[in-house]
């Protein structure tokens, strides 16, 4: 699987984008997740796999809802918000 947050919802919240998202993005791959938007940019998270991933999202989502902070999953050929 592959996972993503958006950047313009890094810019939100520093905390979270230096410590809890910059250790799994490294080569700064940009997608686009919301086409036509824009705000629908998203950056690839590496080395991460879906353990991790449904961690970072718990930790998010406790202090932002689904349309504040957007992280994305790649299922069935579309990104799909968490």
């Amino acid at each position: 699987m592959q996972y993503a947050v958006n950047i313009a919802d890094l810019t939100k919240d520093l905390i979270l984008a230096r410590f809890l998202f910059e250790p799994m993005i490294k080569n700064r791959i940009i997608v686009d997740v919301e086409p036509g938007k824009i705000d629908g940019k998203a950056v690839i998270l590496e080395n991460c796999n879906e353990k991790r991933f449904e961690a970072v999202k718990y930790i998010v989502r406790r202090k932002y809802n689904k349309n504040e902070f957007r992280v994305y999953e790649w299922k069935k050929k579309r990104w799909v918000r968490k």
